[in-house]
């Protein structure tokens, strides 16, 4: 596999206020803990300013968040599918992700 070029994790969600709505920014961690650098923002545009941010956006913060160990966990499952496995299902839709984060292919 090629060398990824999305930025390293891990990666992780912090909450704050912008222009009155509650956003959730994707971060990089500094060594001491704090966000170092913003990789994206997740909010909810509502016509309605003030409106709660919903589940759903949380959710996605989660997911977003979680990119880079679920990119890494992936890779690692298809080593041992393939092994186990190789002209399976899984080993394909493990495949598939892989190149849908990797290289924008789906």
């Amino acid at each position: 596999m090629q060398t990824n070029k999305h930025t390293s994790g891990p990666w992780f969600r912090t909450v704050s206020q912008h222009n009155g709505e509650t956003v959730y920014d994707i971060c990089t961690a500094a060594d001491n803990g704090e966000p170092k650098e913003m990789i994206a923002r997740v909010n909810h545009c509502v016509i309605t300013p003030g409106l709660a941010i919903s589940d759903e956006v949380r959710a996605n913060a989660r997911l977003i968040a979680a990119a880079p160990d679920l990119l890494a966990a992936a890779i690692a499952a298809l080593t041992i599918v393939n092994r186990e496995q190789p002209d399976g299902s899984i080993a394909a839709d493990l495949l598939k992700a892989i190149c849908k984060a990797t290289k924008g292919d789906a």
